[in-house]
């Protein structure tokens, strides 16, 4: 249920988060990556239906931005031929709620990691240990320079937020960015909002103020501040 902060919430509120957003998903999996945005760490963006390669750099990485939120049932990876096999060693598959070069306290998974011997035209696939949708995909390597794959591929069914959402509570904190700024009666209404709100991944409340007292965020980052209280999603609620 909605973690809440008192008054309980109501008869109503309760049965408003039960029945306004069902739960839904395709029905069949399909690749969820083809045609999408992804980025490298120089802000390079392609669609993540070529190859990709990056440049020489501490930490190289290829994100994808899924555009909405999805339950990844499996990734394949592909590496290319020759000298280029190699530079998928070791690689890190990593899923996100929010973008990490944004938002730095993110909540991110290991979907799995390349073998370290990983070479030329080999496939390798990967399937899903946890059951959390995710917006992001980001591929690191840890042991080069540099990244290169032929081709990658993720299976999956784009979801909606599920019929209750779960807070933790973060008392003496508000969000670093926002969304939306709204002004509502109660943590419960500012909570409703933000579990309406299929981007909304965290809300922070002051019951002092009478105005934009309620602020919706995408990114659980947070500061110190004295008379909000900042209430985090439960990935696996959502």
């Amino acid at each position: 249920m909605l973690h809440t902060l008192s008054p309980s919430m109501s008869l109503f509120e309760a049965t408003l988060l039960m029945t306004l957003i069902p739960r839904a998903s395709m029905a069949t999996a399909g690749n969820i990556l083809g045609g999408k945005p992804s980025t490298d760490p120089n802000g390079n963006d392609e669609r993540s239906d070529t190859c990709m390669f990056t440049d020489a750099q501490p930490t190289p990485y290829w994100q994808v931005d899924l555009q909405g939120y999805y339950d990844v049932h499996n990734i394949t990876l592909e590496t290319f031929w020759g000298a280029w096999g190699w530079k998928t060693q070791s690689v890190k598959i990593q899923t996100y709620f929010s973008n990490p070069d944004q938002c730095p306290s993110g909540v991110g998974f290991l979907y799995g990691t390349t073998p370290a011997d990983t070479g030329e035209s080999q496939t390798h696939v990967f399937h899903a240990t946890s059951t959390h949708p995710v917006r992001y995909i980001r591929l690191v390597a840890t042991t080069q320079p540099d990244l290169a794959l032929k081709e990658a591929l993720a299976m999956g069914v784009r979801t909606t937020r599920g019929t209750v959402s779960k807070f933790s509570a973060n008392k003496g904190k508000k969000l670093q960015t926002t969304m939306a700024s709204i002004t509502t009666y109660s943590a419960n209404g500012c909570g409703i909002q933000c579990h309406m709100t299929q981007s909304c991944l965290a809300f922070s409340f002051n019951p002092s103020l009478t105005t934009d007292n309620c602020f919706l965020s995408d990114c659980p980052s947070t500061n110190d501040e004295t008379g909000w209280i900042t209430r985090i999603l439960d990935p696996g609620s959502y």
